[in-house]
């Protein structure tokens, strides 16, 4: 089960297999920072701060599989009634308490997990910030430049913790945020404190990926990332603090000032960003943080894989992120089958047995262990450490955060107990799985959340999925969708929450000019059809027929679950022809905000591993695009870690790209944005890449507009220009054969704020029907 040996100086105590990146963990790993909100009508930030500490508990100190005396495999999901359909409504039984009648199983669930949601058993009450916690955050806001002056500092704020859940002997401990705005950007310090002192003063690796830098001596991350590209003169440098003096002169210091946590010592300090008061966030997005199997030892990627995390924080510092959009891949949990007892069941013949075997304890054990671990060592990589500690972020995940393909495999794999098994209890169904597991992890690390907790909090929306909605300001508005939850081979987004996502659309505040969709895989994106008719072909072919099955599987061209190798990837994506349909109600649904409120729609996504711009548009063309309400821009993103795909497969999606109509009054094509360096019919680069954006406004009114660093480029001044208040999307990609230290190339794409007929008393056109699909 594990990769190193004994000696291995990266290997967990916990005995888990270690990450490529990982370091030996400490007592404590994050602090991993969240955004929630803005509440516009208070002026209002609120997010989140996760720990994940060492259970100090001796009862929770469980070990892995490895080093446990597991008892017996006990069989917990059989299969349903028919495994070629979606299941029933279920209820998750993994992320609350237990189902009825199912007392006596628990104990052979360590899916479960043990304290739960902490103590609350599923009582709002148990979420009270628990004073007397094991770890403690002293909070102070800083302010803009004439606040950073000692006469004008806030008092400190102590922030107590609750628990959240608990496994394989760790706690996770999150601390919620209430912040007000002020008129102009400020700065937001925050330390973690240990009580009993145990860690504290660690550094490097050993302060859970994130190496304090001393505040006074080297002040901010600008020393460690040099920006050679942008001027160091900029005035708002965020900064991570030391441990000891440098805190104490920032305001943080320790208990005997008044300003620590009394028998606590310092574990670290932070520093966040906070816009004014209707300015608009200085973002950045990002997708596919982990690299796979298949990449080459040899890969310039693997040799730095985390170039653009670096590359990301230089900007960060010359300019500070306010907001950091994860849209998928956050981990790559693939791995996940070579786990013992996970890759017994791969390594299973016989593919009637795989489906209709159980989900054991065993099984779950091993997945729970595999998740946590896997989480904590990408998570904590030095980097992206530093990043989730000083960036509040928001996420949305893909297949690989559950693994690779999940969703778009057969519906009696898909089905299969292994991944997602029907458990009933009282004539009620149960989910138990895999994907159960995942989806507490998922919750958890990129959420800060459980099941029970969101039911209470109502964070996230959604009929068993998880959406969400944010304002990055009054004028841009975030909208998370869960693509991965209830997905099915044929089904991107359930049918039933169509009318849902068109509803929390429509509530959208009024000063709304833009909003911005993740859509964790890309909507506009060359399509494959002939490739994609013959893997379905051999598909259909092997499910009948074991010899043909044996041939595939001997030349390398199957899966580990018996499918052909690169089906799931083929399926998985809006551009197939088995979603065709959907897609186009997928794009009549963004164009509703457009056509009704007069909101311009952009899509974020990712997943391919290359980065480029595609455009949605009103066929025949309008002569302006800021006036025609079809407009979309999509912006790929990806990957920020992970290694380009083959130049051949790149070459294939070129040859394939054409504009085409998606109905009578709606066009797509990709765009040519990197012609200044590329040949003219790339339009999708092999690049790693991370995006960042921003609003072009003003000078006087924001300082979050992205042209200040991005020279030629000068924001609109007038009302009138229709790029006066757009926002410029920028496209940082990397040269692995010509690195400088930051990113080598740097690409741009505007998108106008969106004038509408009304604005102009010229009557407009209503939306076009809605497509439903028939799913019987």
């Amino acid at each position: 089960m594990l990769a190193g040996t004994a000696n291995d100086p990266r290997r967990d105590i916990d005995g888990a297999r270690p990450h490529p990146n990982a370091s030996p963990k400490p007592r404590l790993c994050g602090p991993f920072l969240r955004f929630q909100n803005i509440t516009l009508d208070t002026n209002e930030w609120t997010g989140s701060v996760l720990v994940v500490l060492r259970s100090s508990d001796p009862a929770k100190q469980g070990l892995s599989p490895s080093h446990a005396t597991t008892p017996a495999a006990a069989p917990v999901a059989a299969a349903p009634a028919s495994l070629d359909s979606a299941p029933p409504k279920v209820f998750p039984a993994s992320e609350g308490a237990a189902p009825p009648g199912g007392s006596a199983l628990t104990g052979n669930l360590p899916v479960w997990g043990s304290a739960l949601n902490g103590s609350s058993g599923g009582s709002p009450g148990g979420w009270t910030p628990q004073p007397g916690a094991p770890v403690q955050l002293v909070l102070i806001s800083g302010g803009g430049e004439q606040q950073q002056q000692p006469q004008h500092r806030q008092q400190a704020q102590h922030v107590s913790p609750f628990l959240l859940d608990s496994s394989n002997g760790w706690d996770f401990w999150r601390f919620d945020l209430r912040l007000p705005l002020s008129s102009e950007a400020q700065r937001v310090h925050y330390s973690v404190h240990l009580a009993g002192g145990a860690g504290a003063g660690a550094s490097g690796a050993g302060n859970g990926g994130v190496a304090p830098l001393a505040g006074a001596a080297a002040p901010g991350l600008q020393q460690q990332y040099p920006p050679p590209q942008f001027d160091q003169q900029q005035p708002y440098p965020p900064v991570v603090h030391s441990p000891g003096g440098a805190a104490a002169a920032d305001g943080l210091g320790s208990a005997a000032d008044g300003k620590g946590v009394p028998g606590a010592a310092l574990w670290g300090s932070y520093t966040f960003w906070l816009p004014g008061i209707g300015q608009p966030m200085h973002s950045g997005y990002y997708s596919c943080s982990g690299i796979s199997a298949d990449v080459s030892p040899d890969a310039p990627e693997r040799k730095d894989p985390c170039y653009l995390w670096k590359d990301l924080l230089n900007v960060h510092s010359a300019f500070p992120l306010h907001v950091l959009i994860g849209g998928g891949d956050q981990v790559y949990s693939d791995p996940i089958w070579k786990e013992a007892p996970l890759k017994a069941w791969t390594s299973d013949k016989s593919r009637k047995r795989r489906l209709a075997a159980p989900w054991t304890a065993e099984m779950a054990q091993a997945a729970e262990a595999f998740y946590v671990n896997n989480y904590l060592d990408g998570f904590c990589q030095k980097e992206v450490a530093a990043a989730m500690a000083s960036i509040p972020q928001v996420m949305s995940w893909d297949d690989h955060d559950i693994w690779d393909g999940w969703g778009s495999y057969p519906p009696r794999l898909q089905n299969c107990p292994v991944f997602q098994g029907l458990f009933i209890v009282a004539k009620r169904f149960y989910l138990l799985g895999l994907f159960v597991v995942a989806k507490r992890f998922y919750l958890l690390f990129q959420h800060h959340t459980t099941h029970a907790f969101n039911q209470h909090s109502g964070e996230l929306f959604g009929d068993g999925e998880y959406h969400f909605l944010k304002m990055l300001g009054p004028q841009v508005a975030l909208l998370g969708i869960d693509m991965r939850t209830r997905r099915q081979r044929k089904q991107i987004i359930p049918q039933d929450t169509y009318p849902l996502l068109s509803k929390v659309m429509a509530g959208l505040p009024p000063s709304t000019e833009h909003l911005l969709v993740m859509s964790g895989v890309p909507l506009v994106f060359p399509q494959v059809p002939v490739m994609e008719t013959l893997l379905e072909a051999l598909q259909s072919g092997m499910s009948g027929h074991r010899t043909l099955r044996t041939l595939v599987a001997k030349g390398g061209l199957s899966d580990q679950f018996g499918n052909p190798g690169i089906l799931d990837d083929m399926v998985d994506g809006w551009a197939a022809k088995v979603h065709k349909e959907e897609k186009l109600q997928f794009v009549r649904l963004l164009q509703e905000p457009a056509l009704r409120r007069g909101i311009r729609v952009s899509v974020l996504s990712g997943d391919a591993h290359v980065c480029g711009v595609g455009r949605l548009y009103s066929h025949p063309k309008m002569d302006s695009l800021s006036e025609d309400p079809l407009y979309m821009t999509q912006v790929i993103s990806s990957a920020i870690m992970n290694a380009p795909p083959p130049r051949a497969v790149n070459h294939m999606l070129h040859r394939t790209n054409f504009a085409t109509n998606l109905d009578e009054r709606t066009r797509e094509k990709m765009v040519r944005l990197f012609k200044e360096h590329h040949p003219r019919f790339h339009k999708l680069l092999r690049k790693r890449n991370w995006g960042e954006a921003g609003e072009a406004v003003p000078p006087a009114v924001g300082l979050c507009d992205i042209s200040v660093i991005m020279p030629p480029y000068a924001p609109p001044l007038s009302p009138l220009d229709p790029l006066y208040r757009g926002i410029r999307f920028s496209l940082r990609c990397e040269n692995a054969t010509n690195r400088i230290g930051h990113a080598e190339e740097v690409y741009d794409v505007t998108v106008p704020r969106l004038i509408t007929d009304r604005q102009k008393g010229v009557p407009v056109a209503e939306p076009a029907a809605a497509v439903t699909l028939n799913t019987a």
